[in-house]
């Protein structure tokens, strides 16, 4: 009973030690597991996988079939090297909560949630002026609230390529402790050959 439990502690103790493991599963299928995430592979080689970035406070999910999501979430997120900031420029004070992509369903696509300190009617006028002057078609724009100063959304296309705004007004707490803001999203999404 002792030898049983000394080599169950020292399985953990390695286990612990590498960081990883790897699991039969069946059929051919394993299951490794390591502090960096989650790895399955199935009998003809395909690797699906859940990554952790602690540090980019990142989540990555792929398929064996080419399908990727990732997330980024956190106080002031990293703007992604992909994101398509000359077709949709940030405020230069801002602060990204999140961003989503996915590479899926033959659609590449991502949001990105970000705050701003500038005044609601100066970012509705930069994504107002910027959808107007650089070459988008069907410029659609929608306003919400009491006369239009609550929400504004702003959109259009490039080709294939789909961008829009939307612009919240976010009011001031009532104690004074959060100034009033300006909370941005931005959507973008294309068709890509599967």
């Amino acid at each position: 009973m002792k030898k049983i439990r000394v080599l169950i502690f020292s399985l953990f103790l390695a286990i612990l030690l590498t960081g990883c493991i790897k699991i039969p599963v069946g059929d051919g299928e394993t299951l490794e597991i390591s502090k960096d995430g989650l790895t399955f592979s199935d009998k003809e080689g395909k690797e699906s996988s859940i990554d952790f970035d602690k540090e980019g406070e990142t989540l990555s999910v792929s398929t064996g079939d080419g399908e990727e999501w990732t997330t980024s979430l956190g106080g002031d997120v990293d703007l992604p090297e992909d994101f398509p900031v000359n077709e949709l420029p940030l405020t230069s004070d801002a602060i990204i909560l999140t961003h989503h992509s996915s590479s899926a369903d033959g659609t590449d696509a991502g949001t990105l949630i970000y705050y701003s300190k500038e005044e609601f009617e100066t970012v509705a006028n930069m994504y107002q002026n910027h959808f107007e002057a650089t070459g988008f078609d069907d410029v659609k724009k929608e306003t919400y609230g009491e006369d239009g100063s609550d929400i504004l959304i702003v959109g259009g296309s490039k080709g294939e390529e789909n961008y829009s705004a939307q612009i919240h007004h976010i009011e001031a707490s009532e104690d004074g402790e959060e100034e009033a803001n300006t909370q941005i999203v931005l959507i973008y999404g294309k068709e890509i050959d599967s």
